[in-house]
């Protein structure tokens, strides 16, 4: 990083220190331009699914009919088991939360305009919020909800998957796995962010397949960086909806990106 000239404000800040918008929406589209990008791809050999839980809480919303925070983790647990039907392992990461963190003024913005109301979880029979969205704006709700969610799969998995719950515990290292014995430990990080932990999953384990599932730029970039460090021979994102599914093949994406990634840090030079 400092190789690099320092400068008043990073490239993707405008002049008033606020952060440029409609630049990173385009960038997936650039680095995939040549790439067949299919709607579905076949698992041959042992495979993983690594899931956003994050990500997932939001997809799902606040489920028809789920009345307690119970209901709502069971349909948590049937997205996640519907999506990982077709593979062995199942990795469920999540976000922290951190009073301290560089991303607390951006996590104020985004809830400026909403009524944040306090909902601990000591059960599943505690009642669901009739406004969702005025839930998942305090970051406590969101950490009470990641444990909770993480401690619910991991006790109702199905014996015949490999399921591992990530970043959602107490202890920002811990995480836990039920099904054949798998090892953990060079798993454990301290990033606050799913979206490097699930770098993280994809670099230690020694599988054929390994999709990750989510519909952020920052992951597609993230794994594109780090494709020398990942061992599986098929690598991959899952974007789009269940009906519009898309897979980027970040391998292919990389090998065409031969050029390296100047071209893309040029959207940001005005």
């Amino acid at each position: 990083m400092l190789k690099y000239e320092l400068m008043p404000l990073p490239v993707l800040a405008e002049m008033n220190d606020s952060l440029r918008n409609g630049h990173k929406s385009v960038l997936a589209d650039l680095i995939t331009s040549g790439i067949n990008c299919l709607s579905e791809i076949e698992l041959q050999g042992s495979s993983g699914l690594l899931i956003d839980g994050l990500a997932l809480v939001s997809a799902i919303q606040r489920p028809s009919g789920a009345q307690t925070f119970g209901d709502f983790a069971e349909s948590f647990q049937a997205a996640v088991l519907q999506a990982g039907s077709r593979y062995q392992q199942i990795h469920v990461i999540f976000d922290r939360y951190r009073g301290d963190s560089i991303k607390s003024g951006t996590r104020e913005r985004h809830i400026k305009f909403t009524r944040p109301i306090r909902r601990a979880i000591e059960d599943g029979s505690v009642s669901l919020l009739h406004s969702w969205p005025n839930f998942l704006a305090l970051p406590d709700n969101k950490s009470d909800l990641a444990r909770f969610l993480s401690e619910h799969i991991i006790v109702n998995a199905p014996p015949d998957k490999v399921v591992v719950a990530a970043g959602g515990f107490v202890d920002e290292r811990e995480m836990q796995s039920l099904g054949r014995a798998i090892d953990l430990s060079a798993l454990k990080a301290t990033h606050e962010e799913a979206d490097t932990r699930l770098r993280v999953h994809c670099v230690n384990r020694s599988l054929d397949n390994v999709v990750v599932s989510g519909r952020d730029t920052d992951v597609l970039l993230l794994l594109i960086t780090h494709v020398p460090h990942i061992s599986c021979p098929n690598l991959y994102m899952m974007s789009g909806t269940a009906t519009k599914r898309k897979y980027f093949n970040i391998r292919a994406i990389y090998e065409n990106l031969s050029a390296g990634f100047y071209p893309l840090f040029c959207l940001f030079i005005p």
